[in-house]
């Protein structure tokens, strides 16, 4: 599976989680690659090949506990738990 390939598995699949439980808290475990290939839809990657979202540098490292809040499908924060 190539990295767009994922990344469009990861838009499809939230977007059906998304709509389902929207307004509920859920918790979501995936592989380390397939979400930073998620991200790719918010974040940048700088010289370093690290993700950055709003000018903050994510560490996505096994295991990563990240926190995004969404609004009728828009990601409006991320928040990487440590």
């Amino acid at each position: 599976e190539s990295a767009e390939q994922t990344r469009d598995r990861m838009n499809k699949f939230f977007d059906r989680i998304l709509k389902k439980y929207e307004g509920k808290r859920i918790a979501v475990v995936s592989h380390g690659g397939a979400i930073k290939f998620f991200l790719l839809n918010w974040c940048e990657v700088n010289e370093e090949v690290k993700l950055v979202y709003n000018n903050t540098i994510l560490n996505i490292t096994s295991p990563c506990l990240l926190k995004m809040i969404f609004r009728k499908n828009k990601l409006v924060s991320l928040e990487q738990i440590k």
